[in-house]
């Protein structure tokens, strides 16, 4: 289990993503690692997707302004869902971690 308490996020969060941390936390407390597999797993298949959906405009060249702007959309998407998964392993290594010391 994540060892910090819940806590206010920072000033500049509000209305529907405070809420949505808030559950995102209250539900990675209360099931904790199967909800954590489930968001791993959608985040896979989000990043495979988004690897099909990059290859996919690269190849349209129906409307060259829209190309470009759906690539540089997809690659800015797909960086963000690769960093989400640097975090959760960051996050799991440390959870391990914290395990193992007595």
């Amino acid at each position: 289990m994540d060892p910090q308490p819940i806590t206010a996020p920072p000033a500049r969060s509000h209305g529907l993503t405070y809420w949505a941390w808030r559950l995102d936390r209250w539900m990675q407390r209360r099931f904790g690692t199967p909800y954590r597999i489930v968001l791993s797993v959608g985040l896979v298949a989000s990043i495979s997707a988004s690897w099909e959906a990059l290859a996919k405009s690269i190849h349209s060249t129906t409307n060259i302004a829209v190309t470009i702007a759906t690539v540089l959309f997809q690659t800015a998407l797909l960086i963000n869902q690769l960093a989400q998964m640097h975090q959760r392993r960051r996050a799991r290594v440390r959870r391990k971690a914290l395990r193992r010391t007595p």
